[in-house]
């Protein structure tokens, strides 16, 4: 038999691992509880925008940005990590760019820049300008991490035109014909045909604001030598300054020289009549005898004499004196050693007017002797 204390030893010391058991299962659990009062558990690698719900670490996204390009304007959107990302972003775009800036980004941070990418977008009309384009983003987007997408498509430069203006130069009127950039091209070339010429001037220019100044005017026609050289030079300054070039293509007319120097001289020193006759005047004979030395230092023309009347007085008479005064010019030039094959007179009357009849000056101008050339 045991002793009763023997007995009980065994049964204590089991007591006791117990217990030591016990004390340590719950240190541990203890120990191993959250501050919020829940288990910690290991994070799992995620790319969700925020934590997972036993409180672990989440993994960052990578951030995406699109910078889009349409004409005077550059949109920025996507997703940035951070204030300073985007604010950085716009002040890039709005560098060396003079449109609108549109800022559509926002702000996430649960993504990072680092392996992001940045897509550019849109359309340049040079290999130049499309550089230029990413160049802003470049620097800043390579060195936060991003990769960079250049999508910009290179316009091919369009096939334009150069403007070609004709300027057909003739004795009674100028014609402008052709397509220009403006209408201030337009105008300013009419305006200096009209300066230098006293017939009609028909505009028949188009404007396209497609084409480019750069092109020709080519000056066609027959213009006296006189005038030449003028008329050239005023066009070619206004057609030059506005980047074109000048061919001139005037031809000198010896008839249309002949007649202006000839008109010249009688709107100096009009031929004059004693009062209802042919008689030629003595003071008008040195005119005469002018005319007969220009006449002839410029041969190849046809000269027609013509007389004209007022309306004073019987109309058949009228005619009638015409034709006697332009006889009497025509005998005295032949005279002076014109070549009467190439001279002849014809009296019109009363019948062409160049001013009213209704006074004295008017009539007085009515009454007089006009020279027509033509070519032979």
């Amino acid at each position: 038999m045991f002793d009763e204390d023997d007995d009980k030893e065994p049964f204590l010391l089991v007591l006791g691992v117990l217990a030591a058991v016990i004390a340590i299962v719950c240190w541990w659990f203890l120990a191993g509880r959250a501050d919020d009062g829940t288990a910690s558990v290991a994070a799992v690698p995620t790319t969700e925008a925020h934590g997972d719900d036993d409180g672990g670490a989440a993994e960052l996204t990578p951030s995406a940005v699109a910078i889009a390009y349409a004409g005077q304007s550059v949109t920025l959107s996507g997703v940035v990590p951070d204030a300073a990302t985007k604010e950085a972003m716009a002040a890039a775009a709005a560098e060396g760019f003079d449109g609108e800036v549109i800022d559509e980004l926002t702000i996430d941070n649960s993504t990072t820049t680092e392996g992001g990418t940045v897509t550019i977008t849109g359309s340049a009309s040079s290999p130049d300008e499309a550089e230029g384009m990413v160049a802003r983003f470049a620097g800043l987007a390579t060195g936060a991490g991003y990769g960079v997408t250049d999508n910009i498509l290179t316009e091919e430069p369009a096939d334009v035109m150069p403007s070609e203006v004709t300027i057909d130069y003739s004795t009674d009127e100028v014609t402008l014909t052709g397509v220009v950039p403006s209408r201030d091209v337009a105008d300013a070339m009419v305006a200096t045909v009209s300066d230098n010429f006293d017939g009609e001037v028909i505009d028949e220019l188009e404007v396209d604001d497609a084409i480019t100044a750069i092109g020709t005017v080519t000056i066609l026609g027959t213009i006296d030598p006189l005038a030449h050289s003028s008329f050239v030079t005023a066009v070619g300054e206004v057609a030059e300054g506005a980047g074109y070039a000048v061919d001139d293509q005037l031809e000198d007319a010896e008839e249309a020289s002949l007649e202006i120097e000839l008109d010249a001289l009688f709107e100096l020193e009009p031929i004059e009549f004693d009062s209802g006759s042919a008689n030629i005047r003595a003071t008008s004979r040195s005119t005469l005898e002018s005319a007969a030395e220009i006449i002839l230092a410029n041969p190849g023309g046809t000269i027609e004499v013509q007389g004209h009347t007022d309306n004073e007085g019987d109309a058949g008479f009228n005619q009638q004196l015409s034709q006697q005064r332009a006889d009497a010019v025509v005998n005295f030039l032949i005279g002076e050693g014109v070549d009467a094959g190439t001279i002849s007179a014809v009296g019109y009357g009363q019948d062409q007017p160049i001013d009213t009849n209704d006074t004295p000056e008017g009539r007085q101008n009515n009454r007089r002797i006009k020279f027509e050339v033509t070519a032979q």
